[in-house]
């Protein structure tokens, strides 16, 4: 549980400006993609999971046109079919788009969501890219950042990505958390009548750090009652290397 983006990841701002997952805030209006495919600003409107601290191994996904994505292996990427490579078949299959976990794209094979031309441009939508490389780093990387957006979707250094990790659904998981998507205060409402100690976007510290306790709350529901073939576990990402080599550091990251 809790797939994320390193510290030095980030997000595009409204104004066109960039700002680091380290500096990111419930507020900040991201570059996200909306229901009908077309991109969008909307705001952060808290974190499944955040620890500034933590330090873990991530996987680095480049593109055919130089996005670099650096996320957890569990973490959810939309992915486009192979064949859809012009711009018009780009735009329709973004609304059938399967959201996969990272580790397992794979090179010359995998195509993702990217942005092309200008995001504030009224109807601009993502343009799809073929994935080059995708290499599990051997060095740990400072921080986790999986910031929640209404639309479930967020744009990271250039990729759509979705907001959610851990199970082989974004639907599924997007659907879990409705309430906090829906409004801040429900959410709110909830925490107050099964963790009154805790604070809305934390896990039980003032300063938002840690899973959220709603997420761990689905988790643990949802570990109980979904088959185990949706989970991430260590064996996906065993099995994806069986696939082709994956494996090697990435050093010029």
């Amino acid at each position: 549980m809790g797939g994320c983006f390193p510290s030095s990841s980030s997000v595009q701002l409204e104004d066109g400006s960039t700002l680091s997952m380290s500096r990111l805030a419930v507020g900040d209006r991201v570059l996200s993609v909306d229901s009908a495919g077309r991109f969008q600003f909307e705001p952060v409107i808290g974190f499944l999971h955040r620890s500034p601290n933590a330090t873990a191994a991530f996987w680095h996904v480049q593109t055919a046109n130089k996005q670099v994505l650096s996320l957890t292996p569990d973490h959810l990427v939309f992915t486009a079919a192979a064949r859809s490579h012009s711009g018009a078949a780009a735009d329709a299959s973004f609304l059938a788009a399967k959201a996969s976990f990272a580790a397992r794209l794979r090179p010359n094979v995998s195509s993702v969501y990217v942005v092309r031309g200008s995001p504030g441009t009224p109807g601009c939508r993502p343009g799809v890219s073929a994935v080059a490389r995708v290499t599990a780093s051997t060095l740990s990387s400072v921080g986790l950042y999986a910031p929640l957006t209404a639309s479930g979707t967020v744009v990271v250094d250039g990729v759509v990505a979705s907001c959610y990790a851990a199970i082989d659904s974004h639907v599924m998981a997007h659907l879990a958390v409705t309430p906090l998507r829906l409004h801040r205060h429900v959410g709110e409402f909830l925490r107050r009548l099964i963790s009154p100690s805790a604070q809305w976007g934390t896990s039980g510290t003032a300063e938002g750090e840690g899973v959220h306790w709603y997420a761990q709350l689905m988790y643990a529901l949802g570990r109980r009652i979904i088959p185990s073939h949706f989970w991430f576990s260590s064996d996906t990402a065993a099995e994806e290397t069986d696939n082709g080599p994956r494996h090697f550091l990435f050093e010029t990251l």
